[in-house]
């Protein structure tokens, strides 16, 4: 049996949550004692010149960037009053100092000008702006250090140069970065007007190549422009879902690129906003501030319902579109924060206004909160949702088994979640599309309010060859619910041996692997280390034609690459078949 997977788009957008009201007053301020003083200063609670924001809920952690202190503050969170005092500092030795590279030179525990920063996992990443590199800090919730050297390096061969470059392990002055689903890096590399890519970043060495460049068709150009091609200060990037969203600043436009893994270099984004069409690129349009408009866009992120966040700098305001992947060039926003309506775009020092806003937006769903970076107030302003920010679905797939349908799903953190209907609909392209002959096959519970993952499976047992699509309808406890994007399987006898690739790769602490058997064999998968030494052995058994998925839980080892083997010798064949892969375990 062979399976396929494709995934699409939302097709009904059922929930409709009115989280945020135009204009609405702020809940908390960092940097400052009270919403109406706008002073910048050095020391363990104030802030000068801010761009990054990251969130770790699962150890209760916020991380804020000063590119004017070069250097990054810890905080405790959740935040639960004005004017809170930072428990670390990366970047500098204490709170009192803020000179760039410690004003001595670039090494492993310095920082210049740190702009964009990401959680993944447990570890931090920084686009070090002035050291024109991407530096990486391991279980920065549990550092205990002020001032501790970073552990990784990509832009600069070591940690104690910093050239600017146009090459294709360089960097100059690399703004924004975030890392995807798959463990690729993204970054936005400001000054040579492109996106660096870096597959499956956690297998890179220091100072590693980039995979995949966007914006320019090759790694040594670094030319401007204002097509659907080329970038113009590209600042800030998310990826969700497969779907690319750039800030252009220079170009007054966010660029939106579909299954943007899959681009060549250089390939054209699929989507513009501030913009009616890709070669315009006039400050609002020739005009004034509206509700499609944009003047300097300087930081773009997403929630996992697919609402897209846009810092609108010149303007000094957030723009909200939601469901922004299906908008069309120079969409309208639907909700801005930061002033009372679309047309204004008045500087404020207030517990509701901004003034030039730019940088990272960060999401905390377990509490549904944002965080926003208000850099001319030197503050940074927490606002709430006035209702529960969706369920975070962080992955849904499925595989199959002597025709047996499993789908497995995770939760990144779940808000008033009541649980999941699974529905399953016989492929029909007419009916899909009209909603209708969808079928309610299962149910499963949700875990209510929970910041932390949550796993999920449902099989579906013993169906009939063809193709099939799966959803989830996510019902919240008060009733209101939302669908999934699909997964789509097609049952028939697979031809061949195959050993996939496991996903997540990085993973922490599981993994899934998938194989296929075309006839009934002994198979065994094992996983061992880089020293052939056997860690665990996940399967040793005769099993008949199919697909088959495996979990592999790594708890019990340490951070490093492994390698996993599928050997299958047919019961009534005389070929045999081995296949070897490498996984790497990040905790």
């Amino acid at each position: 049996m062979r399976i396929y997977f494709t995934i699409f788009l939302v097709l009904f957008t059922i929930k409709n949550f009115s989280q945020w009201s135009n204009g609405q007053n702020a809940e908390y301020v960092l940097g400052e004692a009270d919403f109406t003083t706008a002073v910048g200063g050095l020391s363990d609670k104030d802030f000068n010149g801010l761009f990054g924001i990251a969130l770790d809920i699962a150890h209760n952690k916020l991380f804020i960037s000063e590119y004017g202190n070069n250097r990054i503050l810890r905080f405790n969170y959740p935040i639960t009053g004005n004017y809170p005092t930072a428990d670390l500092v990366l970047g500098q030795a204490d709170f009192t100092t803020g000179a760039a590279n410690r004003g001595v030179s670039c090494a492993a525990n310095t920082l210049f000008s740190p702009y964009g920063l990401y959680l993944y996992g447990n570890d931090l990443w920084v686009a070090d702006y002035g050291n024109s590199r991407i530096l990486r800090y391991s279980n920065a919730y549990n550092i205990s250090t002020n001032g501790v050297d970073a552990d990784f390096v990509l832009g600069q061969s070591d940690f104690i140069t910093n050239t600017q470059a146009t090459v294709q392990n360089g960097f100059n002055q690399p703004f924004d970065l975030c890392i995807d689903e798959s463990g690729n890096l993204w970054v936005a590399d400001c000054n040579n007007n492109r996106i660096m890519v870096f597959q499956n970043v956690y297998s890179k060495s220091n100072g590693a190549n980039a995979d995949k460049v966007l914006g320019q068709t090759e790694f040594t150009t670094a030319a401007s422009g204002t097509t659907a091609n080329s970038l113009f200060s590209p600042s800030g990037i998310i990826v969700k879902n497969g779907a690319l969203f750039v800030t252009d600043v220079s170009n007054c436009r966010v660029l939106r690129y579909d299954n943007a893994v899959a681009k060549s270099n250089g390939a054209a984004a699929d989507g513009v906003l501030g913009q009616p069409d890709f070669s315009s690129n006039l400050v609002d349009r020739g005009g004034t501030a509206d509700n499609n408009t944009l003047d300097w866009p300087a930081g773009v992120q997403m929630d996992n319902s697919g609402t897209l966040y846009v810092i609108d700098m010149g303007n000094s305001r957030i723009l909200i579109f939601k469901n922004a992947v299906s908008k069309g060039n120079g969409a309208a926003a639907d909700n801005v924060l930061g002033q009372p309506n679309f047309t204004s775009d008045v500087a404020v020092t207030t517990q509701s206004g901004l003034n030039w806003p730019w940088g990272n937006i960060a999401i905390d769903y377990s509490n549904n909160k944002i965080l926003i970076p208000d850099d001319t107030n030197y503050r940074v302003l927490q606002f709430a949702a006035s209702s529960a920010l969706p369920v975070e679905l962080r992955t849904f797939s499925a595989n199959i088994a002597d025709k047996n349908v499993k789908l497995n799903w995770e939760t990144a953190t779940e808000a008033n979640n009541y649980g999941f209907e699974v529905e399953r609909l016989q492929d029909n392209k007419i009916t899909r599309l009209q909603n209708s002959n969808w079928e309610k096959i299962g149910f499963v519970a949700g875990h209510g309010n929970s910041n932390s993952a949550k796993e999920y499976s449902f099989t579906d047992y013993k169906i009939s060859n063809g193709k099939y699509a799966y959803r989830l309808k996510q019902i919240d406890n008060d009733g209101k619910y939302e669908y999934s994007k699909e997964v789509e399987v097609e049952v028939s006898t697979p031809l061949d041996f195959n050993l996939e690739q496991n996903y997540p790769n990085p993973f922490n602490p599981s993994t899934s692997i998938k194989y296929s058997v075309p006839y009934e064999s002994r198979v065994k998968l094992i996983v061992f280390n880089t020293l052939g030494e056997i860690v665990k052995e996940l399967v040793s058994d005769v099993k008949a034609t199919g697909n088959y998925e495996v979990t592999f839980n790594a708890s019990h080892l340490s951070s490093g690459i492994y390698f996993y083997t599928l050997t299958a010798q047919p019961l009534n064949r005389g070929e045999s078949f081995r296949s070897v892969k490498k996984l790497v375990l990040v905790k």
